[in-house]
């Protein structure tokens, strides 16, 4: 738990898991919040729990939960008008050059895969290099546009895959099946106070190069 109030509940996502209810039936995080919520304050029924973001299931970091259907309507709002912040990080292969730039595609999706082609939507994103080791980097990226599975084309098409990121062009997974991409900190305004809200992961949870 990083933060909660009468209107919003914000958790770490640990990789591996996924972020709502799938084939695959295993234990979501909604569910998770959803029981955390039910068994908490006591509620006779259903607890409600609205999702307002996405995040793959291999990638860690902060997710932002509505509590109320005013709070999901007023955050999903913010998301549609890109009015959300979400900073990322991400250990790549390699030394991306410029260490800092702006990138720009076109992005065509899928069901499970997306590419950089001729027809598709706008994506752009910038990254900034923080460290470097003799073969990774640690990047911190900032979403222009919010396209699927976007940071992970993106880095991939200039040839700097994810670590872990198979589908994407690493040469190896992690042993853990994650891929090492973290979502970091998330700014938002609060749905009804109109107060700024600024979630950071602590440090022990944030991507570290080995």
């Amino acid at each position: 738990m990083l933060h909660e109030d009468n209107h919003t509940i914000v958790v770490y996502k640990p990789s591996g898991i996924p972020l709502q209810p799938d084939q695959t039936h295993d234990l979501s995080l909604y569910d998770i919040v959803k029981n955390y919520l039910k068994h908490t304050y006591q509620k006779q029924g259903d607890a409600f729990v609205g999702i307002v973001q996405r995040l793959d299931r291999p990638v860690s970091g902060v997710v932002l939960f509505a509590k109320t259907s005013k709070g999901a309507s007023r955050l999903c709002e913010q998301i549609r008008l890109r009015h959300i912040s979400k900073q990322y990080q991400a250990i790549v292969l390699g030394h991306p050059s410029p260490p800092s730039a702006t990138l720009h595609h076109t992005l065509l999706s899928t069901d499970s895969h997306t590419k950089v082609a001729a027809q598709g939507k706008p994506a752009s994103l910038h990254y900034t290099t923080m460290a470097t080791n003799q073969t990774q980097s640690l990047l911190h990226i900032e979403l222009h546009t919010g396209r699927k599975h976007q940071i992970r084309c993106q880095l991939a098409a200039i040839g700097h895959p994810i670590v872990g990121d198979l589908r994407y062009g690493a040469p190896q997974p992690c042993a853990d099946r994650s891929i090492a991409l973290c979502a970091w900190q998330l700014m938002f305004t609060h749905p009804t106070t109109k107060q700024p809200i600024n979630v950071t992961l602590p440090p022990e949870l944030q991507l570290h190069l080995p």
